[in-house]
């Protein structure tokens, strides 16, 4: 009789919410890039959409399911397709968006959503890249640290509330696949066309471990840091077939802890990492399946748990923070898939993860404390060499508040208690930056006035320019005319 290891995810299944219960109508963007086209959180559900001339994004409050409306508003926020949206951990009101007109934004998102009366408001914009932003990834502990890389090889980091670049890291020679910060945010891990993974000191720019042909096939690989160090990393062989791989860095980078073929579809796959329950779930584009595996200290390190299959390929998935899960229906995962619906829209299904269990009581082995939306550090903190691990809530506190009627079943309302807005520096970013005299009540929105009028005044000193070179151009000529006709009379 085979043996079969045991585990309390084992038998975890996957629930697609009914139809009346799902996205429809949307047009999804028609890009071709290697993105996901949509970003959750438990307020809000952010897409990538089509638009001619420009790139647009959608924001719907997660309550507003059904058909989109035809007077629906959306953020053309990009001269050009935006390629990426990341929803900021510490506050849920605060999304980061990037596009191939190499422009990285940061909108603040009105309560009710996005709407004609109350739109989108762009309280920054980062210019420095030279080509197409292909990806954004906050900090995981520090507070408004954006991170976005580049089709220019290099990888930025913002301290969003100073509006500053903090650092510019260059090592990449080819364009970056996947980013990946570790738990504490010390390191980030990454994979490039020239398929190797490297482990990067974001702060003093170097690199800590670099794992040379970590695949041998051409295609992008995707990497995610695990909570111990270890790096889990999903590629193509050879052969063209998908495969992934597990290191440790800091025993061996020659030699995996563990390597397997998963299957030979073409689409590129990605991992979604829950380190609560040390899970990784993995969904290829073009799939139809979501499947996920166990990770653990134990040989061979990485057990294949079970699969989610539909009958329907997934162009894109957003993934929900696991403050935003129903801790009373066991749901310990929950994802938000795009598909094709029709000719001309897509539509988004969410779909539950959950661990059947029959007693309503608080099941604390699957629900250990998750990542608050409290920060760990502020930015400063963080550049000046502290790390730290995220903080932590109580899910047993959600769950009484929930037996109360006090909370949906998610984290939400209970530790999403204020709302923070990005409306000044803050004391250390400002002594950062160098602006220690601002007065206390300066706002982005200010910055971003005298920004505009600066710019304004810039363009005009061009046009002086040009004008008085065109002059001295035209002076030049008259006197080298009559510097001819003197030597014409002699």
């Amino acid at each position: 009789m085979a043996f079969v290891r045991p585990s309390k995810f084992r038998h975890v299944f996957g629930a697609p919410n009914k139809p009346a219960e799902c996205y429809s109508g949307i047009k999804v963007s028609k890009s071709s890039f290697d993105t996901q086209f949509c970003a959750v959180n438990p307020k809000f559900l952010a897409i990538i959409t089509h638009s001619s001339g420009g790139g647009s994004f959608l924001v719907l409050p997660l309550e507003q399911y059904g058909r989109l409306s035809q007077k629906q508003a959306f953020v053309n926020g990009h001269t050009q397709p935006v390629t990426d949206l990341a929803w900021c951990p510490f506050n849920d009101n605060i999304l980061a968006t990037c596009g191939e007109d190499a422009k990285v934004k940061v909108w603040q998102i009105p309560e009710e959503g996005v709407t004609a009366d109350k739109p989108a408001v762009e309280l920054c914009m980062f210019e420095l890249h030279q080509r197409k932003v292909t990806m954004l990834h906050w900090h995981p502990t520090a507070e408004y640290v954006l991170l976005s890389a580049s089709a220019d090889n290099t990888i930025r980091i913002w301290d969003v509330t100073s509006q500053s670049e903090m650092y510019c890291l260059d090592m990449h020679t080819e364009q970056i696949n996947s980013v990946s910060w570790s738990v504490d945010g010390s390191q980030i891990a990454t994979t490039c066309k020239d398929k190797s993974i490297r482990i990067i000191d974001v702060r003093k720019g170097t690199v800590v471990h670099e794992i040379k042909k970590a695949f041998e096939g051409s295609k992008p690989a995707k990497v995610v840091m695990l909570k111990d160090g270890k790096i889990f990393a999903l590629g193509f062989s050879k052969m063209a077939e998908r495969l992934y791989v597990l290191y440790d860095p800091e025993q061996s980078v020659e030699e995996p802890l563990a390597e397997e073929e998963v299957d030979s579809s073409a689409g590129n796959v990605y991992p979604f990492y829950d380190p609560d329950n040390s899970i990784v779930f993995t969904a290829g584009k073009g799939d139809s399946n979501i499947k996920y595996y166990e990770i653990n200290d134990q040989e061979p390190y990485v057990h294949y748990l079970s699969t989610y299959s539909s009958n329907v390929s997934q162009r894109g998935l957003g993934w929900m923070p696991k403050r935003g899960c129903d801790v009373n229906s066991c749901e310990i995962a929950r994802f938000y898939k795009l598909h094709k619906e029709s000719q001309h829209s897509e539509k988004c299904e969410p779909i539950a993860m959950t661990v059947p269990r029959k007693s309503d009581l608080f099941q604390e082995d699957i629900f250990p404390d998750f990542c608050s939306d409290e920060p760990a550090m502020s930015a400063q903190e963080w550049a000046d060499g502290k790390s730290a691990m995220p903080k932590r809530a109580s899910w047993r506190e959600v769950f009484d508040a929930n037996k109360a009627g006090k909370t949906n079943g998610t984290a939400k309302k209970l530790v999403i208690a204020k709302s923070i807005k990005i409306n000044k520096k803050t004391p250390s970013a400002a002594a950062a930056s160098g602006d220690a005299s601002l007065p206390e009540g300066f706002a982005l929105e200010d910055l971003k006035a005298m920004k505009d009028t600066i710019e304004k005044l810039q363009k005009k000193v061009r046009r002086q320019g040009r004008r008085i070179k065109k002059i001295e151009e035209v002076i030049g000529e008259v006197v080298a005319g009559d510097e001819d006709d003197d030597d014409e009379e002699e």
